[in-house]
């Protein structure tokens, strides 16, 4: 894990005014960043030309936006009245074959009892494959199905750990109105049999369960991050997709919250 954060030099900046903009002694600073940068790049008395300086990672201009931990230096999980959007990024690698699903979502808390947290998920956005919209047949059908599942609510343990899927029996509920719309546009065996597959999933609840828990989403956010951490507040955690050759990578870039 790097050990250092950086900053850019602007124009009339100097030592003394950028520690204090971090909060630090102008010596603790000058050492730090003399201890990491190039010899070229050393800070003798005062700025010379410096373009970048080495900081540490806990130094920052606004101490509201320090990381808190609790007892233990446990890192508090307070989700209350969150919204948040993310775009995500699924990338499927197996050899040269190689392809990336895109699409948007977003998260919203909605309660809390007895430990647990309760999110709503929903899809808030088409689905794109290398860019483009989806629109080979077997693509469509499938993602238009899975709008039987959204919004999805789910719940997670006081330490953002993903639980269960709430509400299990909204699925079949929704069922009927996305196979109509799904008849609207396809037609065929291919179509039937897809339908009487989704059919039978929904009729178990646990399989339902099973294959939210492996969603590739779900399982990247709700991890259970919110653990405790040793004296240098660092761990490294990894975790595997899928199984064989074929290589899973899922990537989260939070966009916005309100």
């Amino acid at each position: 894990m790097q050990k250092f954060n950086k900053h850019i030099v602007q124009k009339h900046e100097t030592l003394k005014s950028i520690a204090v903009l971090y909060g630090l002694d102008t010596d603790s600073l000058k050492l730090f960043h003399n201890n990491l940068c190039a010899v070229k790049d050393m800070i003798l008395i005062d700025l010379t030309g410096q373009q970048e300086l080495f900081l540490p990672r806990t130094a920052v201009t606004d101490p509201n936006r320090l990381v808190r931990f609790g007892k233990g230096n446990r890192l508090i999980f307070q989700p209350g009245h969150s919204l948040y959007k993310y775009g995500v990024v699924i990338t499927m690698e197996n050899g040269d074959y190689k392809n990336e699903l895109k699409y948007e979502a977003s998260v919203r808390w909605v309660k809390s009892e007895n430990t647990l947290h309760f999110f709503e998920i929903d899809r808030i956005s088409h689905l794109y494959l290398n860019g483009e919209e989806v629109n080979e047949i077997a693509d469509t059908l499938a993602y238009k199905t899975s709008k039987v599942l959204y919004p999805l609510q789910i719940s997670t343990d006081e330490y953002g750990k993903f639980n269960a899927v709430e509400d299990l029996s909204v699925f079949k509920k929704r069922w009927p109105g996305v196979k109509e719309e799904v008849y609207k546009e396809f037609e065929g065996d291919v179509v039937d049999q897809y339908c009487e597959k989704i059919e039978k999933v929904l009729d178990d609840p646990d399989a339902i369960d099973l294959y939210l828990k492996n969603d590739y989403f779900i399982r990247t956010l709700f991890l259970g991050v919110y653990q405790s951490f040793g004296a240098e507040y660092q761990m490294e955690k990894n975790r595997k997709f899928s199984g064989g050759k074929q290589s899973d990578r899922t990537c989260l870039q939070h966009k916005n919250g309100d």
